[in-house]
């Protein structure tokens, strides 16, 4: 029974704080949604821009080391 008792308590504070969080509201979690998606796809891109560039120097390199 004590067992229960705490569980019963555990889940009563969850909810009471629960009451105390402050939510976002809609137009804030879009809002984040947004940024979040430029600045992963912004990554995204600028990781491809440095991988392109750098595969270019490499296969350079390789082909300057081949001819000697």
């Amino acid at each position: 029974m004590e067992f229960l008792n705490k569980i019963r308590e555990f889940f009563h504070d969850v909810v009471i704080e629960f009451r105390k969080v402050s939510w976002p509201s809609r137009r804030e979690v879009t809002g984040s949604t947004a940024v979040v998606i430029i600045v992963v796809l912004a990554l995204a891109v600028f990781l491809f821009a440095v991988d392109q560039a750098l595969s270019a120097i490499v296969y350079q390199l390789f082909r300057f080391v081949g001819r000697s």
